[in-house]
């Protein structure tokens, strides 16, 4: 197989969305003559469009086919855009050129990594064994890799995984995957990446990076950043400030799913689309890149026993247990667990400050995971919020010099109204509820609801 023939199976970064849209539908169309439509629909073709002089006839989609397009589609929303254009792509992987190329159902590549996915789909949920797909994968992986990168003119991160539905995988094949360094992705880890995907576009990537590469090397990651070191709680803690776009590629969050994945203590949230959405647009609506938030992200890294290297600087202060140097981060995939701050985090990678602006970041280090889930229980339980109320009121304050036309009407709409309620000889004099005062019978309308 030349090159030009390995490549002609493959998108490119032009023709990717038009591939997208026919994977995404369930069913497959052709156009056939009018004097074929009985043939065809005795065949279970539907007919979908009449022209002139022909038709366009549909049949939903093989369960099979209907899966390998569901995976397919999760890797292209996850920022591929080099995929298999069909299922009759194929990768040589033997030295003997007699030996044809294998079959793959899902292939997908980036500048670092290589991907090549195995679908098995059942139409009803039951046992089926994997022996001789785990044997296949396991004599043809060297292979081949060794094929890619000779490819490719820079090596690349080479996955292999299974991805099954409606099947209920033995055991005996679990450990088997394992030993042969497969990945299994059941149907389980296909809805959550799915769902992730479709909420964090592109930067649901870091996350399957954090699962599939974990305890990997990041290239050309720079990981010294200067920092406070110091005692909360009994537990050592470091402060600093970085990039997001780097801390999201060291990051991994504990999200509360069903997946086949084995992690104790998966206590984070499915992320909010709509509230990631807001947070970029907020990060991105001013000049110059002056939205942000002030508050820290809150990690534990993970490091395996082998502790941060932290390079004290100076002593020269007057607070007990606390020290300034430099702090050397782990440079790999899922070293640093997100406890708090996922939406603010994940609101930058669609910012374009992501690689601009540094966000305060507190690290603990090696925290047991069950003093992780307290911490997050606390923050987001026994922390009392902001009412909008009191926003508003903060708002009207914050946007009066607002070079912004919204912000302004707004500041000026609720200035008004504060006033109004002040004003002895307003008839709304002390009827509208202000700041985080108590409502009563006469005080018993709020600024957002007269402004809405």
């Amino acid at each position: 197989m030349t090159n030009e023939q390995f490549l002609e199976k493959i998108t490119t970064v032009e023709n990717v969305n038009s591939f997208a849209r026919k994977k995404r539908n369930k069913y497959n169309l052709k156009s056939v003559s009018i004097s074929e439509k009985d043939e065809y629909i005795n065949e279970g073709w539907e007919l979908d469009r009449e022209y002139s002089n022909s038709i366009r006839i549909k049949k939903i989609k093989p369960h099979s086919e209907l899966f390998e397009n569901q995976v397919w589609s999760i890797f292209y929303k996850m920022g591929y855009n080099r995929l298999n254009i069909d299922s009759t792509f194929k990768i040589p992987y033997a030295n003997n050129s007699n030996i044809p190329p294998r079959q793959i159902d899902v292939f997908c590549f980036d500048d670092d990594t290589v991907l090549i996915i195995e679908c098995k789909s059942s139409e009803k949920r039951k046992p089926r064994p994997l022996q001789t797909i785990i044997n296949d994968f396991a004599n043809i992986k060297s292979g081949i890799s060794r094929y890619i990168n000779s490819f490719f003119e820079t090596r690349k991160k080479i996955k292999f995984i299974i991805a099954t539905n409606n099947i209920i995988v033995s055991q005996n094949d679990i450990n088997r995957i394992k030993e042969n360094e497969i990945l299994l992705f059941t149907q389980d880890d296909i809805k959550y990446y799915e769902q992730l995907s479709s909420h964090l576009g592109e930067a649901s990537k870091y996350q399957l990076f954090g699962r599939i590469f974990s305890g990997l090397s990041i290239p050309s990651l720079k990981t010294k950043v200067p920092a406070i070191k110091g005692k909360m709680g009994g537990h050592t803690y470091y402060s600093f400030s970085i990039q997001p776009e780097k801390l999201l590629k060291l990051s991994y969050i504990l999200h509360n799913n069903t997946t086949s994945e084995e992690v104790v203590g998966t206590y984070q949230r499915m992320v909010n689309k709509k509230r990631v959405s807001e947070i970029g647009a907020f990060l991105d609506s001013n000049d110059g890149g002056s939205g942000f938030f002030p508050n820290s992200i809150i990690v534990n890294f993970d490091t395996n026993g082998r502790n941060l290297v932290f390079e004290k600087n100076s002593s020269d202060h007057d607070v007990e247990d606390c020290s300034v140097g430099v702090l050397k981060l782990p440079d790999k995939f899922r070293s640093a667990f997100i406890i708090d701050g996922q939406h603010r985090l994940y609101g930058y990678s669609k910012s374009q400050w992501k690689a601009k602006h540094t966000i305060p970041v507190v690290a603990f280090e090696d925290l047991p995971v069950e003093n992780q889930v307290d911490m997050f229980v606390n923050i987001n339980h026994k922390q009392k919020s902001v009412s909008q109320n009191l926003l508003t009121t903060i708002k009207a304050d914050l946007h009066w010099n607002s070079p912004l036309y919204n912000n302004a009407i707004f500041a000026v709409m609720a200035r008004l109204l504060m006033e109004l309620s002040k004003d002895n000889s307003s008839p709304l004099y002390s009827r509208i509820k202000l700041g985080e005062n108590k409502k009563s019978d006469l005080v018993n309308i709020t600024l957002d609801y007269i402004i809405s």
